[in-house]
C-alpha cells in the first residue's frame, strides 16, 4: 500500500518505480493537472489492484488513456471528484 494523503506532486514519472505496488491511495492529492495531461501517468503500474483516488482536486476529465497499463486493477474509486468529461471509451484499457 502506498498512501500519498493530501500532497502535492508534480513530477509526471514518480510512480514509474512502483512496478510491484498493488494498492495506491491518493485522497485529496494535487496531481489533477497530471491527470489531464498525462496519458501514462499510472503506465507501468502492472500490479496494481486497487486505485483509489478521492477528493483530487482539478480533474477535469478522464480520457482514453488515463488508466493504459492497469492490466490487474480490479477496483477504482472516483468518490467525491468533480470530474466534467469523460471521454466515450475511457475506461475500455481496464476491460
Amino acid at each position: 500500500l502506498l498512501d500519498f494523503e493530501k500532497q502535492t506532486i508534480n513530477e509526471e514519472t514518480f510512480l514509474k518505480n512502483f512496478k510491484s505496488l498493488a494498492e495506491l491511495t491518493m485522497d485529496s492529492v494535487q496531481i489533477g493537472g497530471l491527470i489531464n495531461n498525462n496519458e501514462n501517468l499510472f503506465e507501468g503500474l502492472v500490479n496494481l489492484k486497487i486505485l483509489q483516488l478521492k477528493g483530487i482536486q482539478n480533474i477535469n476529465q478522464i480520457n482514453e488513456n488515463t488508466f493504459k497499463g492497469l492490466d490487474n486493477l480490479e477496483n477504482l474509486k472516483l468518490h467525491s471528484n468533480i470530474i466534467q468529461k469523460v471521454e466515450k471509451n475511457a475506461f475500455i484499457s481496464l476491460s
